[in-house]
């Protein structure tokens, strides 16, 4: 028998690997960006369909790859999310 808090990293484990799994299976550009709307991780499906690499695209900020969040209402867009509680 396994002890509990193994149990608990070894699910962990396999829920990050899952997670992974499916981000890069999905057929939606997803890419995940912190407050500053700089890009942290991206998919394989904008990395194809974008025609950056993975690194180039990790170099970027969200208004470099989208028309729809500008510069300069970033801020304001982040605040949107905030009050939604779709970031803390």
């Amino acid at each position: 028998m396994q002890h509990p808090k193994i149990s608990a990293i070894n699910s962990r484990g396999l829920e990050t690997k899952l997670g992974s799994l499916i981000f890069n299976r999905v057929k939606e550009m997803v890419c995940w960006v912190d407050s500053t709307g700089k890009i942290f991780m991206v998919n394989d499906a904008i990395v194809k369909n974008l025609g950056y690499t993975k690194s180039e695209l990790l170099q970027k900020f969200a208004w470099e790859i989208s028309s729809e969040f500008p510069t300069l209402i970033w801020s304001e867009h982040l605040a949107n999310l905030k009050k939604e509680k779709f970031v803390r």
